[in-house]
């Protein structure tokens, strides 16, 4: 689960997670439609927004540990 703290921008925070997971579902489906470059792609997208979020505190990531 991931908690978006309060923000500067809380609207800007919300919508990039918003990216986080259209790009995570885009990586399903790439991936099962057997297009592996696409699917890895779009998740290290989603995993660069996620780590930028993380990193500059704008997000936080309950019940796991780093």
């Amino acid at each position: 689960e991931v908690r978006i703290k309060d923000a500067f921008d809380k609207k800007a925070t919300k919508e990039a997670m918003e990216n986080v997971r259209a790009y995570i579902s885009d990586c399903k489906h790439f991936s099962q439609k057997g297009d592996l470059t696409r699917a890895f792609e779009a998740i290290v997208y989603a995993w660069g927004i996620f780590d930028v979020l993380k990193n500059m505190h704008l997000i936080e990531v309950i019940g796991k540990k780093d």
